[in-house]
């Protein structure tokens, strides 16, 4: 069925059905993410999918005592979502630990797992994708942090976490790369198509026809709202 939707897609697209566009809403893959603690920070990425959720304790830990800090966002609705990250900084030199753990919490029952478990000098890196299995209204995240034995008492880090494909998502997309040239290949940056990829295909595809207009968009975002 998805793929006759698709398909119905490409028919309506190169023929002469056109629908008025809906105003584009500001794309925030940041938003939802927020953190308390002392020294932590929501930031944004280099890319409006990306957000950066750094910390830093420099000068302001125990030795050899992990410092954690702790970023959550809400689940609007239940099902998977699998959020790329990569986590990269500084713990100085000597006797470093670095620490990352995903969680979910459910009817105040928090379930972790450990992501990064390790012993690196300064300059450390660890990607992979966190797999939260959440229900609406539950809070996820991460815990990360860490400690060290270093004079330098440089304790400094940062999870770049990519923004997982939904409609809602593909539909704010569409509407930018309409409208803004600039952000023209915001849907190559999606590092969790899924089953959205012929979706996505196919608007890369008509842009780089040259006929993506606000009107044809407008009919690949009913579609996208139908997946």
């Amino acid at each position: 069925m998805k793929r006759l939707a698709i398909t119905a897609a490409i028919l309506v697209v190169c023929g002469a059905q056109m629908v008025a566009m809906r105003p584009a809403g500001a794309l925030a893959a940041s938003s939802g993410w927020s953190t308390t603690d002392a020294g932590a920070s929501v930031l944004p990425g280099t890319s409006p999918l990306q957000t950066v959720l750094h910390y830093d304790g420099s000068h302001a830990y125990t030795y050899y005592q992990d410092r954690l800090w702790t970023f959550t966002a809400t689940a609007t609705q239940a099902g998977t979502l699998n959020v790329p990250y990569v986590y990269s900084g500084c713990h100085s030199w000597f006797m470093t630990h670095e620490f990352l753990a995903e969680f979910v919490i459910h009817n105040g029952v928090k379930v972790q797992s450990t992501l990064v478990n390790a012993w690196v000098a300064c300059g450390f890196s660890f990607s992979g994708t966190a797999t939260f299995n959440v229900a609406a209204g539950d809070t996820y995240g991460f815990t990360v942090g860490g400690t060290n034995y270093d004079y330098s008492q440089i304790l400094t880090g940062s999870i770049t976490v990519t923004a997982p494909a939904t409609v809602s998502l593909l539909v704010n997309l569409t509407q930018q790369y309409v409208t803004n040239p600039t952000l023209s290949n915001l849907l190559v940056q999606l590092a969790d198509a899924g089953r959205y990829q012929a979706y996505i295909t196919l608007v890369k595809d008509l842009s780089a026809r040259g006929t993506l207009t606000p009107a044809n968009a407008a009919t690949l975002i009913q579609v996208a709202q139908q997946l």
